[in-house]
C-alpha cells in the first residue's frame, strides 16, 4: 500500500496536527509577551541619569626657589705625572712548526685493455670494399682472419 493511497486522517495523525498547532501558538504567544516592548519602553522612561562632573585637580605650586650660595670657584688640581718606566720589550717566541709528513697516495694500477668487439658482417663488407677499392687491379688481398687466432688483420700497401 503506498502513500498516495490513503485518502482518510487517521486518529493518530489528527492528533498529531492539533499537537503542532497548540505547541506553534504557545510559543508565538512566549515570544510576543516575551518581548514586551511596551515593558522596556515605559521603564526605559523612569531611569534617570545624570552627569557625573570630576572636581578639577588643584593647580600645582611652584617650586622654591634654590637657596642662594656663595659661588666659590672651582679649585685647580693638578694633573698626576707622567712616569716613564724603561720596560724591556716581552721576549718574541717563535715556534717552528715541523712540516708535515708527505701524504703518499697509492695509485691504482693501470687499466687493463679494453675488449674489442667482433665487427658485423656488415661492417666486414664495408672495410672489404674499401680496401678492395683502394688495392691496384692485379693485386691479391690476404685473408683478414688468421688461422689460429680470432684476431683480424689488416694489411695495406
Amino acid at each position: 500500500m503506498s502513500y498516495a493511497q490513503h485518502k482518510q486522517l487517521s486518529g493518530n495523525r489528527t492528533v498529531a496536527i492539533v499537537v503542532v498547532a497548540l505547541i506553534h501558538a504557545l510559543l508565538g504567544y512566549a515570544i510576543v509577551t516575551g518581548l514586551a516592548y511596551n515593558v522596556i519602553k515605559k521603564a526605559a522612561e523612569d531611569l534617570k541619569t545624570f552627569d557625573v562632573e570630576e572636581e578639577p585637580p588643584p593647580p600645582e605650586e611652584p617650586p622654591p626657589p634654590p637657596p642662594d650660595q656663595p659661588e666659590t670657584p672651582p679649585q685647580v688640581v693638578a694633573p698626576p705625572p707622567l712616569v716613564r718606566t724603561n720596560i724591556a720589550p716581552p721576549p718574541i717566541v717563535q715556534t717552528v712548526r715541523e712540516a708535515p709528513p708527505p701524504v703518499i697516495t697509492p695509485t691504482a694500477p693501470p687499466a687493463p685493455p679494453a675488449l674489442r668487439r667482433r665487427p658485423r658482417s656488415s661492417q666486414r663488407r664495408r672495410v672489404l670494399a674499401a680496401i678492395s677499392s683502394r688495392c691496384s687491379a692485379g693485386t691479391t688481398i690476404p685473408p683478414m682472419r688468421s688461422a689460429t687466432t680470432s684476431r683480424v688483420r689488416l694489411a695495406f700497401h
